[in-house]
């Protein structure tokens, strides 16, 4: 490495050997004298391309420049190496540049995808929505609650002999008292299957709710819907069941092979026809349900068990009147759905894909009881085929 000051003493000297002063060296140069002020006290060196010009002034080789002394036979081999000791100086520089410079790219890329991680890491949940009660059952509705924003989209409102409705009033209780998150409502009765809700709430804005009270909401949102029945203006509420579907906690994702799926989804085009073709020979009654326009065919049996199996949209429904349970499979993605009720209220609300049952909020460590119970009884004779 360069010795300023060394060098500056070199300069001085061989500047005074010529008999120049600073003002004349510094013209023939073309710089301030000022600047060889500088050069001769160490402070800085000349600029690499006023080097070549010294040395011709001073007939010195760069070498000896660098160096800072004339060659003589005690420094011959100093002075012909000092262009590879530069050299290996100036390497060892750029690589420890180099070191730093990656080691910093590194810590801020692991300081981003650490801070990206703990900020999207379950941070997406998505939530099946139901609720039934003597009057009403509501699904195929869904919650998705992500870092930012909630959507709540309730849209499967069946009823039960309930044709006009006045208001769907969603709320959740806080404290135990009711916290409005927002009601739709008909200036006069309207049909069921008008009635949807729609909502988007913003992390920090409070135009439904606050954000703070989601994990409540979750637990306790309720949904009370005034109708109209016998020329009497009557209300009825409902619990919302929240079952979660599926949360952003895979690291690395697997796609399944289209050979894989195709034993979880059904897309043979045949299939609605040989499903048509076997529930009528197995007696199924074809009906035109009133409060939604679908084609369903429907089989009663006297143990309290009524099958309704749907072409559009793909379902097959298991409803059991005596013991108040209900099992729904969409046999286009092969998911079932399993509701317990008592007194109008949900105490088991599970679903099952894959053989695996899922039940967040609930006890369901025997529901595939149930699972296997309606389906080798109800459901897999009439896809058997």
């Amino acid at each position: 490495m360069a010795d300023n000051v060394k060098i500056g003493k070199f300069i001085k000297e061989e500047r005074k050997k010529l008999s120049l002063s600073q003002e004349e060296f510094a013209s023939k140069l073309g710089v301030t004298r000022q600047a060889v002020s500088r050069w001769e006290q160490g402070i800085c060196l000349p600029d690499y391309c006023l080097v070549s010009i010294i040395c011709e002034i001073f007939k010195i080789t760069a070498n000896e420049f660098l160096v800072g002394e004339r060659i003589k036979k005690e420094n011959e081999k100093e002075i012909n190496n000092i262009s590879i000791e530069i050299l290996k100086t100036e390497k060892q520089k750029r690589k420890r540049l180099f070191i730093t410079l990656f080691s910093i790219i590194i810590i801020l890329l692991l300081s981003f995808l650490i801070f990206y991680f703990f900020n999207t890491y379950k941070k997406v949940e998505v939530y099946m929505v139901s609720g039934a009660s003597e009057k009403f059952n509501i699904y195929n509705s869904l919650m998705v609650v992500t870092n930012d924003k909630t959507y709540i989209n309730l849209s499967g409102l069946k009823t039960n002999n309930v044709k006009d409705i006045k208001e769907v009033y969603l709320y959740f209780l806080k404290d135990d008292k009711e916290r409005k998150i927002i009601s739709n409502s008909c200036q006069n009765y309207c049909s069921p299957e008008q009635f949807a809700i729609t909502i988007i709430q913003r992390k920090g804005g409070n135009e439904y709710f606050e954000y703070s009270d989601l994990d409540m909401l979750k637990e306790n949102l309720y949904i009370r819907i005034t109708y109209l029945e016998d020329d009497l203006e009557k209300e009825e509420t409902l619990k919302l069941c929240l079952i979660q579907n599926y949360v952003n906690e895979n690291l690395f994702f697997h796609y399944k092979d289209e050979r894989d799926l195709e034993s979880s989804v059904i897309e043979d085009n045949n299939f609605k026809d040989k499903l048509k073709e076997k529930v009528i020979n197995e007696g199924f009654k074809f009906q035109k349900e009133k409060n939604t326009g679908n084609d369903v065919y429907v089989k009663k049996y006297r143990n309290g068990i009524k099958v309704k199996v749907y072409l559009e949209p793909k379902t097959i429904i298991v409803e059991n009147s005596n013991d108040s349970e209900w099992l729904m499979f969409d046999y286009r993605i092969r998911e079932y759905r399993f509701s317990k009720y008592e007194d109008g209220v949900i105490i088991k609300d599970s679903t099952m894909f894959n053989g695996e049952v899922s039940c967040p909020s609930f006890d369901c460590q025997d529901d595939i009881d149930y699972y296997n119970y309606y389906i080798d009884k109800y459901i897999s004779p009439l896809i058997d085929f």
